[in-house]
């Protein structure tokens, strides 16, 4: 059996409906598109400086390659080691090309048992690691790839471990090794290519080995990108954070690099305005509902007085005043009732 719902109720209800669906609505309105604008700026930012870090980082391989590509092919060995002016030629050539850079190497050139003939390197640690590497490398670098290898650990200066790239060519001059160039470019130089400072970014490996990183927080225990992560893009959960990831593939050495920033902040405050609105409108909801249940009380009277009203005509009650207090229709339809029965009475009499 359905309950009735008394007029002051429903005129109740009405009022409190209609005065805040519109809030409410705008209300929400406003919280998705906050969250929208902010995660669309996200997505903009974290794609934009991951593809221009990228390009940052493949110019500055290039331009190291090239270089590595020109003094293969032009120098002469034999001149190098015998020929003193020859040699400071070659070197000069080296430091004005360094000179030039913002992010700057370790020059290296090699004989063809891997002896070091020269080195911008003043480090010996370093430069019998660079050796070492090169010799168990050799065959990487004899091909026709980028030969770009990565090389972590070991000594570097004050036997501090070191993460770099080892760009190598070999000098082959009618089908004979004579000796290799080289380049060492230590990662942690790249700061200037990787200077974001609302980010997290990562140099990471095919190994998923971090190679540099503006911050250790997502880098595990063994120097590698924590597992949740792993050829990941796009909005993930990590426990209980929202993350956003960008992932770009630089073309030299299978390398990919990460730009991950912590949504957890913005998702939060999405959430306090979200509870910011239901409480609002509780609040609201209760003073609406205080308003309106004294107009509907009021309105609710007005409309029994004219019903007591009208039953007393029934009733032949005629000598009927109402005397409405209100500043809207029911004081008109009050005035017009009176005059009515005024008409009424005064028809009587005529014929009486």
């Amino acid at each position: 059996m359905n309950k009735k719902i008394s007029f002051k109720e429903e005129l109740k209800r009405s009022l409190i409906v209609h005065a805040l669906t519109p809030c409410f609505i705008l209300c929400i309105i406003c919280v998705l598109g906050f969250i929208l604008i902010v995660f669309v700026n996200i997505y903009k930012n974290n794609n934009t400086y991951s593809l221009n870090s990228r390009e940052k980082l493949e110019s500055i391989l290039n331009s190291y390659i090239e270089n590595t590509n020109h003094i293969v092919n032009e120098v002469d060995i034999e001149d190098f080691q015998s020929n003193k002016q020859y040699k400071v030629d070659v070197i000069e050539g080296v430091y004005n090309f360094l000179n030039q850079k913002n992010i700057k190497a370790q020059f290296y050139i090699f004989d063809n048992n891997l002896d070091i003939l020269y080195s911008t390197e003043r480090s010996e640690d370093k430069k019998n690691l660079i050796k070492y590497q090169v010799t168990g490398s050799k065959s990487n670098f004899m091909g026709e790839s980028s030969n770009i290898i990565y090389i972590y650990g070991g000594n570097g200066v004050d036997n501090t471990p070191i993460s770099s790239y080892l760009i190598v060519k070999p000098i082959i001059r009618d089908g004979e090794f004579l000796g290799m160039c080289a380049y060492e470019l230590e990662l942690k130089n790249l700061d200037a290519v990787f200077n974001n400072t609302n980010s997290t970014v990562l140099l990471v490996n095919k190994f998923h080995r971090v190679l540099f990183s503006n911050s250790r927080r997502f880098v595990d225990d063994r120097n590698k990108i924590i597992k949740n992560f792993r050829d990941r893009r796009g909005l993930i959960f990590n426990d209980g954070e929202l993350i956003y990831i960008s992932r770009n593939k630089v073309d030299y050495a299978d390398t990919w690099i990460y730009v991950i920033t912590d949504c957890s902040t913005y998702m939060n405050i999405s959430i306090i305005m979200l509870l910011l609105i239901i409480a609002v409108a509780i609040i609201m909801a209760a003073a609406i509902s205080s308003s309106a249940g004294k107009f509907s009380a009021k309105k609710t009277a007005i409309i029994y007085q004219l019903i007591d009203a009208l039953k007393q005509v029934e009733d032949g009650k005629l000598d009927i005043n109402l005397d409405i207090e209100s500043d809207d229709e029911f004081k008109s339809i009050g005035h017009s009732f009176n005059m009515m029965l005024g008409s009424i009475r005064h028809l009587i009499e005529r014929h009486d």
